[in-house]
């Protein structure tokens, strides 16, 4: 059987495309802004939030991964943001 024709390597290579792209325009615009460190933390952010999902529904549903990386990203933007405006403590030491 090739590798070409399993469905987990399928999953895998569209996921990661489309989180190639999507990473690419928002990397883009938060370098513009110099906040090219928030998308990292960003990133970091949203994979607690695929497993998360994923363990949550017990199944491989796109959306629902997407979803959950989307809200826990959120979150740690949220978060990032609070820290930031309730203390003395920069953006960039609040990402870490």
């Amino acid at each position: 059987m090739s590798i070409l024709a399993s469905v987990n390597f399928q999953w895998v290579l569209v996921s990661t495309i489309m989180l190639g792209v999507a990473s690419g325009m928002f990397g883009t615009l938060a370098y513009w802004k110099k906040q090219s460190l928030m998308s990292d933390a960003l990133s970091h952010a949203a994979l607690p939030g695929v497993v998360i999902a994923f363990m949550i529904m017990n199944e491989k549903n796109l959306f629902l991964l997407i979803l959950g990386a989307g809200i826990s990203a959120l979150l740690g933007a949220w978060f990032i943001h609070a820290i930031k405006s309730s203390t003395r403590i920069k953006e960039d030491a609040a990402m870490v």
